[in-house]
């Protein structure tokens, strides 16, 4: 990014992002000892690994964004001498927001295949998928992600476990919830309307129906979704979430490698 900001400015927006656990790129290329298990023991940790990685990498890019979009709504409202309308600065902003929760989205399916790779479940939750009381479950739930069905596999076969506790925990943050509400709007109806964005109008008919005569009405737009004030806070919260479930499944993992480490023995 060319934007010329100063340097006071930018470390307090470096603030506002939250970091993610300062081992975890050791961690993610001690490849050998998770490999070198699944060689002596069977497993699938060294794919585990892989999965975790993606997730911590999709994880950094909506911190990117976030921290992009940051920037792009301070330089044009402060220090770019030539500030455009509102508009232009809240669709400045809104294009690197957007993609924070379809990031997010991907990294909830990276960690679904990292614990089932991890525990090694992988054939039990597929069997599990294929009976008729499972599938009933997820239509009565409406679940057809990878990570809502793993989630429910944990919930009913591992509830206590350390992961099962991690995920839940995740998925009850507020924040994370409506940035997933938002993806899915994004994804399977349409952009939500974002206030100050000029004339915008949801997926439903204005015509009117009253006393037999119809009509529709010109100008005005539909009732706005969120501000992109909200969205900033949304995606932030999202995030930070994000990152506490990140830096738990590090340690774990940073911990299962110690214990591996331990009892390798060369001949």
């Amino acid at each position: 990014m060319k934007h010329t900001i100063p340097k006071d400015t930018l470390e307090e927006i470096y603030k506002y992002i939250p970091i993610i656990n300062d081992e975890v790129k050791p961690l993610f290329y001690r490849d050998f000892e998770f490999n070198f298990h699944d060689l002596k023991n069977g497993g699938n940790l060294g794919v585990s690994l892989v999965c975790l990685r993606d997730a911590y990498f999709r994880l950094n890019s909506a911190k990117i964004s976030w921290h992009n979009a940051y920037v792009q709504n301070i330089w044009y409202k402060k220090y770019e001498e030539n500030t455009p309308s509102d508009i232009e600065v809240i669709i400045f902003s809104k294009y690197y927001l957007d993609y924070i929760p379809l990031l997010l989205y991907a990294v909830k399916e990276d960690v679904a295949a990292f614990i089932l790779n991890f525990l090694d479940k992988l054939a039990e939750f597929q069997k599990w998928s294929k009976l008729p009381t499972t599938v009933s479950l997820f239509e009565k739930k409406r679940v057809i992600s990878n990570a809502g069905k793993t989630g429910l596999f944990m919930k009913e076969k591992y509830a206590n476990h350390q992961l099962s506790k991690a995920i839940f925990t995740l998925i009850s943050n507020e924040s994370w919830q409506k940035a997933i509400k938002y993806r899915n709007s994004w994804v399977h109806e349409k952009p939500p309307i974002i206030e100050g964005l000029g004339l915008q109008h949801s997926r439903e008919s204005r015509i009117k129906n009253e006393n037999g005569k119809r009509s529709f009405g010109f100008g005005g737009s539909s009732k706005p979704d969120y501000s992109i004030v909200e969205l900033f806070d949304i995606t932030k919260g999202s995030i930070e979430a994000g990152v506490v479930l990140i830096n738990e499944l590090i340690t774990i993992v940073d911990h299962k490698s110690d214990e591996i480490k331990n009892k390798i023995k060369f001949c």
